[in-house]
């Protein structure tokens, strides 16, 4: 017996209606961590990651926590920029120091234990769940560009002394393709967590994706339908219930983009342009208190020459407090960084020139001192 293409083609639609369908969880409830009183004297420093005589690229570093109070980074780095000797390096930062980079996937590794054809490997993204797991995201792909990417998941019960082997992420049951992750996720009361992650193939629109207290993927929520042109959202929660996402803008009129969510991550408001320029560049955004937002982004509306430090009371309107980097050459580069935010420090990652990992640390009293 033949089937007729109509008949065909309704049974795979439905497969994959049913392939892709979830059970709705219920809504999400964020973590939003306590204030500590700034009561220290105000600290800086800065620090390069060491590199590798086989990485001499590297870019778009990433940064998780640690018990012992030190942190982990994991970043890219090759010939150059998708070449196939990119591998993922890893290095710790204990007791004021960094230790030698160490290679921990490789396309080749990759292949091996997803039993695919992987060419390149990139962008990566930390997370630490509420029980202590480190999560490490990172996209690989076969052909093409990083539109074609696949999101990959790897974790870590030992301090990220050891990852298990990585994982596909299939986040689409029919065409699994274009799934980014660049910015750390945020931890939900019912254990699990949010991750901000991005599409690009076609049209660029940010997503989350939500996963269970095993590391389960639940749902995954689009928001934004009638924008093309935003990417790498970096998430912090404003209450239990409400969030705020700021994207970086690959559209023309170089604006930093912005989205709330008032019921866990479900639904989200439309995009919004603010005032503030983003030259089609990563931004990261953390929250200090209430009224108090810090972002590490590129300040200027040209290229990533100048690197800076920008407070806002609102998340919407930023001033300039302070240039990590500045460099009169449109083409030399400082992007990508990466905040963290624990206790009274803050940690910031970002590519150097795309020659090193630069990490720059200060507390609290160092911003407070910085305010009008």
């Amino acid at each position: 017996m033949q089937l007729s293409p109509h008949i065909a083609f309704a049974i795979v639609a439905a497969m994959t209606v049913m392939l892709a369908w979830r059970p709705t969880p219920p809504p999400a409830k964020f973590v939003v961590p306590p204030t500590p009183v700034v009561a220290v004297k105000p600290q800086f420093e800065t620090a390069f990651i060491g590199t590798v005589p086989e990485a001499p690229v590297v870019h778009s570093a990433t940064l998780a926590p640690l018990k012992d109070g030190g942190r982990v980074a994991v970043w890219f780095g090759g010939s150059k920029e998708a070449a196939v000797d990119v591998q993922l390096y890893q290095a710790f930062y204990r007791d004021g120091a960094w230790t030698s980079p160490k290679a921990i996937f490789s396309p080749l590794s990759v292949s091996s234990a997803e039993y695919r054809f992987v060419r390149r490997i990139g962008n990566a993204a930390l997370h630490r769940d509420v029980r202590g797991r480190l999560h490490l995201f990172f996209v690989t792909c076969a052909v093409g560009g990083w539109s074609t990417s696949i999101l990959n998941h790897a974790t870590s019960d030992d301090e990220a002394a050891t990852w298990s082997n990585p994982r596909q992420f299939v986040v689409s049951p029919l065409i699994n393709l274009s799934t980014l992750a660049r910015q750390p996720g945020v931890n939900l009361q019912d254990g699990g967590f949010l991750l901000p992650v991005y599409h690009e193939l076609a049209y660029r629109y940010p997503e989350m994706l939500r996963f269970d207290r095993k590391g389960q993927l639940l749902s995954k929520v689009r928001t934004e339908w009638t924008y093309r042109d935003a990417l790498q959202p970096s998430l912090v929660p404003l209450d239990a219930d409400r969030a705020a996402i700021w994207c970086r803008n690959m559209g023309p009129n170089q604006r930093l983009i912005y989205q709330e969510t008032n019921d866990g991550g479900r639904t989200w408001t439309p995009i919004e342009g603010l005032a503030q320029v983003n030259p089609d560049a990563s931004v990261a955004v953390a929250r200090l208190k209430e009224d108090l937002f810090l972002m590490c982004h590129n300040a200027t509306p040209r290229m990533r020459e100048v690197l800076a430090l920008s407070w806002s009371k609102d998340g919407k309107t930023w001033k300039e407090m302070h240039r990590l980097e500045e460099n009169t050459d449109i083409k030399i580069e400082f992007s990508y960084p990466t905040l963290l935010v624990e206790g009274e420090t803050i940690d910031v990652v970002y590519t150097w020139k795309r020659d090193a990992i630069k990490h720059v640390r200060f507390n609290r009293s160092w911003v407070e001192e910085r305010l009008p």
